[in-house]
């Protein structure tokens, strides 16, 4: 396999130790229906999930190993790890909130930042309050 050139999150997949990549912007595009879907909370034959998630694993994984096949991802993918790996794949893509201050390591935080420690107004007249 390819050494991996991107930076993501570490992940153990049978029996083997990858780095796994945000998904880019072609692949979010191309799945988003489908991500899309996964949020809504609709009965789905698990099997369909699997599939659908074994794609988009391959895809990320793809980044870094391009020799990596398909058939290798189904064959390390299984109903016990599907959940933790689906997570990471959206974690380490952005599609996950996160409660404020936590972020996964080498991530950039988005959005604006206000200054740590900054103490909040106080209420009552001040000197954008008119006094009469």
């Amino acid at each position: 396999m390819a050494d991996q050139n991107l930076e993501g999150v570490p992940l153990r997949l049978g029996g083997r130790d990858y780095i796994l990549p945000p998904l880019n912007l072609a692949a979010l595009e191309k799945y988003w229906p489908m991500i899309e879907a996964w949020g809504k909370g609709e009965p789905v034959n698990p099997l369909q999930r699997l599939l659908e998630g074994a794609e988009i694993l391959h895809t990320a994984l793809s980044r870094n190993y391009p020799d990596l096949t398909l058939a290798e991802v189904k064959e390390a993918l299984d109903l016990i790890n599907f959940k933790p790996v689906l997570d990471r794949i959206l974690d380490v893509s952005g599609l996950v909130s996160k409660p404020p201050g936590e972020q996964l390591a080498g991530s950039v935080p988005t959005g604006a930042s206000s200054v740590p420690g900054s103490p909040a107004s106080p209420a009552g007249p001040g000197s954008t309050s008119a006094s009469g």
